[in-house]
């Protein structure tokens, strides 16, 4: 078991181990008997499941009953009964159907400040505004209609587990969200398989940070 997880299907694009992305998203590994540790409440839905859904099938094949969206679902995949091949704007489930969601490496794109965070001598003033810009009016909607669905789609108190955060998204909507009930917790997810890059040590980032967003209530 413990080798599938090292070194068997890799996630998303290709690029993550299950094993590794289980760790990001705070999900304990398996334990011998095959089972989940800490199980998630279900049903699970992952947003931006990637080409493959592989986060999807490995829930599914533990006993974790999981879907997923994505518009890169591979049409060969997208006949499967737990796989939307579309955005997360609208999710043809009922209210309250799904105990928890999941991103990884997928809200950060549009949410992160990349050249500000990620390249320091790039952090000039006009362009960092003119990135903010950008976000607030091609990016930020999209993202607000996908946590909105999501949060029809989840239980009341349901959890929404986001790796890395989305900053720049968090950073502007912190203050609306919590006026409206949200709860935040931010985790630390020290470095395991890969480093963390120099370039985020000067900044100061020593770990990259999993946002758990609780729904209200």
């Amino acid at each position: 078991m413990e080798e599938h997880l090292y070194h068997g299907t890799e996630a998303r694009y290709n690029e993550y181990s299950i094993l590794e992305l289980l760790f990001d998203l705070g999900i304990r590994p398996l334990s011998p008997d095959g089972t989940l540790r800490g199980a998630l409440d279900g049903p699970v839905l992952d947003i931006g499941c990637g080409r493959h859904a592989n986060l999807v099938e490995h829930l599914n094949g533990s006993g974790l009953k999981a879907e997923g969206v994505d518009p890169d679902v591979l049409d060969e995949l997208a006949g499967r009964d737990y796989l939307m091949k579309q955005k997360a704007e609208k999710i043809p489930r009922s209210d309250g159907y799904y105990g928890t969601a999941l991103s990884h490496m997928s809200l950060y794109q549009g949410g992160m400040l990349f050249a500000g965070f990620m390249w320091p001598e790039k952090r000039d003033g006009d362009f960092v505004e003119a990135y903010k810009e950008f976000y607030r009016e091609h990016v930020k909607p999209e993202l607000m209609a996908t946590l909105k669905e999501t949060k029809r789609v989840l239980r009341p108190g349901g959890k929404f587990i986001i790796h890395p955060i989305p900053l720049l998204w968090l950073m502007d909507v912190d203050s609306e969200l919590k006026s409206q009930g949200y709860s935040f917790i931010v985790e630390d997810v020290p470095p395991f398989i890969k480093k963390v890059s120099d370039h985020m040590k000067e900044m100061g980032m020593e770990y990259m940070k999993r946002l758990i967003l609780k729904m209200p209530e």
